[in-house]
């Protein structure tokens, strides 16, 4: 074969391989890695947070006694462990469970559901963007009698709206309440409820923040009039906490249950998703709307999971500050349990390309997923059941986003080319 035939074939792999790249999604997927060091016992429900840099994924862990304690570790912006993982909580023995975080652009704040004078109340620390505590551990709710429990936060770049679901507080089951936190830790004004609609339980609550105001979502009992039945509920709160307008519900579909809620802004736009039972035809399914900044809704409710086998449960949702991705775990989708699950949508609600796989690993269960985005990628992280030696771990893995990259070939011309040089290569093979 004569030299210039290679080179035009070669030439014609090499365009074709770039062309697979350009072609593809706008994000890589990178290998999946294991978050937490100390690996005896139990790590467990990871939250991920971003500052606009790097990370911190919180996970509860059996380390240090038998009850779960708050374990932290800084992540880089390229999915390298900053440093060694750390405790948050300081009162140790009580067990500390249903932990979130958020930051302010800076440092964080970690929350967590921990002891009071009665029963379980919130517990929060501010940690700063090297991954040390800031001052003490404090309590954010004022009501301490019976449980606080399933805390939620975000912060509008200044201040943190912390929620949580109280019992018997509004005078029947379940409510939701907020708290105001300032960048130094301190309580501003007092704790106040959220729901207006008090009957049986409100729970569960989801917060996120456009940069200015804050949307609350959790999921009511009954509300919608059919029981037993779950419904998404919202209300938007303002930079002061004083409530914008009235609170509304979110799905559109509702029959049994619509729950698990996750929320997150691009900055203009909301995507509230959920797991909701039947609709899809088969268990649970993942759902979401977008609503503006008002709390209007935009289109129409619509399914996220393609892959509608038996359950698709327990999303969680971020934003670089244009799309999103949701990911979730699926039952036997990967062929051994649940696996994690994700999908990328655009501002206008496009899915970018089909659903994927995130965990590689698929022996026992991988669950309880979590994401964030630092302004351009996102970090995943999830629940791993038999990976770490046999026992519970944390696994991560980094989502990049490709679109940095200029000057790429517009595809058709790419395509034309290739197809022209492959029928002129084929022209000379023929002689």
């Amino acid at each position: 074969m004569k030299p210039y035939r290679i080179t035009i074939i070669l030439s014609a792999i090499a365009i074709l391989s770039s062309v697979s790249s350009v072609l593809a999604a706008s994000y890589t997927l990178g290998y999946e890695f294991q978050l937490n060091t100390y690996t005896s016992q139990t790590q467990t429900a990871p939250y991920v947070s971003s500052n606009g840099d790097g990370y911190v994924v919180i996970w509860q862990s059996t380390q240090g006694g038998s009850a779960y304690n708050v374990i932290g570790q800084k992540i880089d912006a390229a999915g390298n462990a900053q440093g060694g993982e750390f405790q948050i909580n300081t009162a140790t023995g009580v067990y500390s469970a249903s932990s979130a975080s958020a930051s302010n652009g800076q440092d964080y704040l970690v929350t967590w559901q921990g002891g009071d004078n009665n029963d379980y109340g919130i517990c929060a620390q501010v940690v700063d963007a090297s991954g040390s505590l800031q001052g003490s551990e404090f309590g954010v709710n004022t009501y301490t009698t019976a449980a606080q429990a399933d805390v939620a936060v975000a912060s509008n770049g200044q201040n943190y709206l912390v929620t949580w679901d109280s019992y018997g507080q509004d005078g029947s089951q379940h409510g939701i309440y907020g708290q105001l936190v300032n960048s130094s830790g301190t309580p501003q004004g007092t704790e106040f409820q959220v729901n207006t609609y008090t009957d049986l339980y409100q729970r569960d609550p989801a917060v996120a923040s456009n940069g200015q105001n804050y949307l609350v979502a959790w999921a009511s009992y009954g509300q919608e009039g059919v029981t037993p039945s779950d419904g998404v509920y919202a209300q938007l709160i303002d930079a002061t906490g004083v409530a914008i307008g009235d609170e509304f519900r979110v799905n559109s579909y509702t029959s049994l249950q619509q729950e698990q809620i996750s929320i997150a802004s691009n900055g203009e736009i909301y995507l509230v998703t959920w797991q909701s039972n039947a609709e899809d035809g088969n268990g649970f399914g993942i759902y979401g709307q977008f609503l503006d900044a008002s709390g209007n809704t935009i289109n129409n409710e619509f399914r996220i999971n393609t892959y509608t086998t038996s359950h698709q449960m327990n999303p969680s949702i971020a934003s670089n500050g244009e799309d999103f991705v949701v990911v979730w775990e699926s039952s036997s989708q990967d062929g051994s349990d649940f696996g994690i699950f994700a999908q990328l949508i655009d501002s206008e609600g496009n899915f970018i390309d089909d659903e994927f796989r995130v965990s590689s690993y698929t022996i026992g269960a991988q669950s309880m997923s979590s994401v964030a985005s630092n302004g351009d990628d996102f970090l995943i992280a999830w629940r791993s059941s038999v990976q770490d030696s046999g026992s519970v771990g944390v696994y991560g893995a980094l989502l990049s986003n490709n679109n940095s990259v200029s000057s790429v070939p517009e595809p058709t011309s790419i395509l034309l080319l290739v197809s022209a040089m492959i029928t002129l290569s084929g022209k000379y093979l023929r002689k």
